[in-house]
């Protein structure tokens, strides 16, 4: 009873459904009142949480100052602010002397299952790209990108038992066929950077001998070739023409638009109007909300201010999940643990940043946020297991 919050609110974020988190607390209230449980007292107040939250102020600071000044959409920073929520929420709803990790990765399975269910019947009617009930197709690509990482960790770690494991193995590859059904190259290349970094890691855990790493990298380059065979087919190619992708058109705007605004940027959610009205004019893609590139973004709406927050913010996670790996990698435990699988979906969420926007999103967004969550959860929970 204790876990079911926390898998109430994988639901929610994976789905985005706003009454389930409601529900997530609402249980989890009750349960601390039945069992006399602490509201989340050690998760709020271990040091990591106290970091995260001052890097998580200071980066929308910095996107406020400017945004203020440019008259962008205030808003909108407020849209980013809420979509942190889940973070707080899961160090709320996770019970501190209890292993939630198994009912993460059932709560992320379980809405693989849905998904695929719900946009199965999309692909067999032909749509294309494939959107299903997302309403864009990177959205279904980016979702389905974000949870398969903790999916496949978690056929690794060995929850699914012998002939179960041929039904994950099954739920994987649908998700996968699906993801690649949707157009998304980034979503794809962030998976298979993730493998890729995954198979690394295995190595390095297992101490293999030349000949074997040898072999490894052959593994790897297979997965390389097949995600340029596999966009090929999509007629996605790598190497077709990308000024008619708009790419360069994007990126040279982009950069005409810092060199215009270098400080404080053109505020954020106007984007959209400087680059109709002046970068882009003459290109021919119009109404673009973003130049395609996270970075970019961050530096053109908010400026180099709020580029350094954002890098800032991002180079404080990232730092700490590389010293969880290091650490695991050089542990003398047979198997990575758990908290490897938050770096290999941030690493899916860093590739996928650097060809779209989806990262901005509300469901993705909400999706970053409770994953870290999860992550600071756990280095809270191992560090009282020793």
């Amino acid at each position: 009873m204790l876990l079911l919050p926390v898998f109430i609110l994988i639901l929610a974020c994976t789905l985005s459904i706003g009454k389930l988190l409601v529900i997530a607390v609402a249980m989890r209230i009750f349960l601390c009142w039945s069992y006399k449980r602490s509201y989340g007292k050690k998760n709020f107040s271990s040091s990591l949480f106290k970091q995260s939250v001052f890097f998580m102020a200071m980066y929308l600071l910095l996107l406020l100052v400017p945004t203020i000044i440019m008259h962008g959409d205030v808003e909108e920073i407020g849209h980013y602010a809420e979509r942190m929520l889940p973070f707080f929420l899961l160090l709320f709803v996770a019970d501190e002397e209890v292993n939630i990790w198994k009912t993460v990765w059932a709560g992320i399975a379980f809405s693989l299952l849905i998904i695929c269910v719900d946009t199965v019947p999309y692909a067999i009617a032909g749509q294309v790209p494939l959107r299903g009930n997302f309403g864009w197709h990177n959205t279904l690509g980016g979702t389905l990108t974000l949870l398969l990482p903790i999916f496949y960790f978690g056929l690794y770690k060995g929850i699914m038992k012998h002939k179960t494991v041929v039904l994950g193995l099954l739920l994987f590859t649908t998700a996968f066929l699906l993801m690649v059904l949707t157009h998304s190259r980034g979503a794809l290349l962030g998976l298979f950077s993730s493998l890729g970094l995954f198979l690394g890691a295995f190595a390095f855990k297992k101490k293999w001998s030349r000949e074997k790493i040898c072999n490894m990298i052959v593994v790897v380059v297979v997965l390389l070739v097949s995600f340029v065979v596999i966009t090929t087919f999509m007629g996605q190619n790598l190497n077709r023409n990308i000024a008619k992708d708009g790419r360069v058109a994007l990126i040279e705007a982009s950069w005409h638009m810092f060199l215009g605004h270098p400080l404080l940027g053109v505020g954020v959610g106007n984007w959209r109007e400087q680059y109709d009205t002046i970068y882009g004019v003459d290109n021919i893609e119009k109404h673009i909300d973003s130049p395609h590139n996270i970075f970019l973004q961050e530096l053109n709406e908010a400026g180099i201010i709020g580029l350094g927050g954002f890098l800032t913010l991002l180079g404080f996670q990232y730092y700490n999940l590389l010293k969880s790996a290091r650490a695991d990698i050089s542990s003398n435990m047979t198997k990575l643990q758990w908290p490897f699988a938050i770096l290999l979906t941030y690493i899916v969420t860093l590739v996928h940043g650097q060809v779209d926007y989806i990262f901005f999103q509300r469901s993705y967004q909400m999706l970053y946020w409770l994953l870290w969550g999860v992550y600071c959860w756990s280095l809270t929970y191992e560090k009282r297991l020793r």
